[in-house]
């Protein structure tokens, strides 16, 4: 399981490259103020892509992992998340004026990029319904082909169309993205088993257990994205562009965390189906995402300026992912426990935590972003985050005692990126410090290496 979620995380990592490629882009095509618009449009991508990979993937990966056994003819029942995909994209295309509205007077524009980030909804389900029953066959191979296909098209499509329709373009290659990619899954996912029959018992099973997820994925989209939408109704666009290059940025470190979960739900739920405790595999996995997660969220600390400064040419939200750095190590622990609770048949408990970490979050938004602005925004996500980790290991009743003692050994890097600052372009500081930081990790995961050994069971 280490080994594909590899490779998962390794799509993943790619996946971030590549929206940090759309972002560049965008950033090249856009003023700052349109970037700022993107930005505050963008979180109902996220919310795409939490509904799709958090709550359709997982789900279909779940039932995906019991057909396989005996009952490959009841496969064709998941399609039936299609109807809650349709039903959500109305909902978010009813919602635009509602968001639009939320924001600041130069956020007018964004209404028209959110209709067309609602409609992509129906495409990211089918796309991610192909994932899910790929997963429950444990082809990891499959999963990163077509989400590698997505990636290419949607970078592609946005370059050319940002450049012919201006912010519009920056929405529509993200629909053609789906579009194109999720055509392609589906053809491949007829190959796995027979049409069969749509059986209404299957479909309203599938559906009853997918809704507590779609509940707690939109938490977990409030937790991640009401800071930057509280922001934009504070801040200027240019404070929330400078957000936007941050937070998504120090996502990249719970990538390794997802993938881990995304194999992590059908495992648990095919052991439960054959009545083996999961629970010392839900411990393995906590105690690895943890050795694995710490050094990213170090090192992505430690030189936060010069990361923003290679990606994006600006490094004035470095403050931001400093502490966002903090908060997403607690997210990509909390993600590993939420999915076990998923997996072990009790949505509903990863439901309530999700969504009560959300509303902790917006009230300390209120609160902290008048005052603090962007600093405000990050710290009030890291606290709530925080929380949300602690909660979910409550809840799945399994005590971690994680081995990252040989973080000690990044202690250096704080005092080398204090003396050393941004030492000229971005080509030249991307290769100073990837010179720094590399040996470094490289001695981090060569004294942890024990740790990381895959144990049966």
């Amino acid at each position: 399981m280490i080994r594909k979620s590899v490779v998962l995380f390794s799509v993943n990592v790619a996946g971030r490259v590549f929206q940090y490629l759309y972002r560049v882009i965008m950033g090249y095509f856009l003023s700052l103020k349109d970037f700022g618009i993107l930005s505050a449009s963008l979180p109902y991508q996220s919310f795409v892509l939490l509904f799709t990979s958090m709550s359709i993937t997982p789900t279909v990966s779940r039932f995906a992992s019991e057909y396989k056994v005996s009952q490959k003819e009841k496969m064709v029942n998941v399609f039936s998340l299609l109807v809650v995909g349709l039903v959500v994209a109305g909902v978010l295309y009813g919602m635009t004026g509602l968001f639009s509205g939320f924001f600041g007077p130069e956020f007018a524009e964004a209404q028209s990029l959110l209709r067309i980030l609602a409609l992509a909804v129906p495409f990211a389900v089918l796309l991610c319904i192909c994932t899910g029953i790929f997963l429950g066959y444990q082809r990891a191979g499959l999963v990163a082909g077509v989400l590698m296909v997505y990636q290419c098209v949607m970078v592609g499509s946005s370059y050319i169309l940002v450049q012919h329709t201006g912010l519009q373009g920056a929405a529509q290659g993200i629909l053609v993205g789906y579009v194109i990619s999720g055509g392609i899954a589906f053809v491949i996912a007829l190959k796995f088993s027979s049409i069969g029959k749509v059986l209404a018992q299957e479909v309203v099973r599938i559906i009853r257990f997918s809704l507590p997820v779609l509940l707690g994925v939109t938490g977990l989209w409030a937790l991640l994205n009401i800071d930057i939408l509280i922001l934009a109704r504070f801040a200027t666009s240019e404070q929330v562009g400078l957000y936007g290059m941050a937070s998504p940025t120090a996502r990249l470190i719970f990538g390794f965390s997802t993938a881990l979960s995304a194999l992590l739900i059908p495992r648990v739920s095919e052991m439960k189906f054959k009545g083996m405790d999961p629970r010392k595999s839900v411990r393995r996995s906590l105690e690895i995402c943890t050795v694995v997660t710490v050094p990213i969220a170090v090192v992505m600390s430690a030189f936060s300026k010069e990361i923003l400064y290679v990606l994006f040419g600006n490094y004035d939200g470095y403050l931001g992912l400093q502490i966002l750095s903090c908060g997403m190590l607690f997210y990509s622990i909390f993600f590993v426990g939420y999915s076990a609770l998923q997996g072990m048949g009790h949505p509903e408990r990863s439901m309530l935590i999700g969504i009560g970490s959300a509303l902790v979050n917006g009230g300390v938004c209120f609160m902290l972003i008048p005052r603090f602005g962007l600093a405000g925004a990050a710290l009030s996500t890291t606290l709530s985050c925080g929380l949300a980790m602690v909660l979910a290991l409550v809840a799945v009743r399994i005590a971690v005692i994680p081995r990252i003692q040989y973080v000690v050994v990044f202690v250096p890097i704080f005092l080398i990126e204090y003396l050393a600052g941004i030492p000229g372009g971005r080509f030249f500081t991307m290769a100073v410090y990837s010179a720094i930081g590399l040996p470094f990790i490289a001695g981090y995961f060569y004294l942890s290496r024990k740790h990381l050994q895959p144990q049966s069971g």
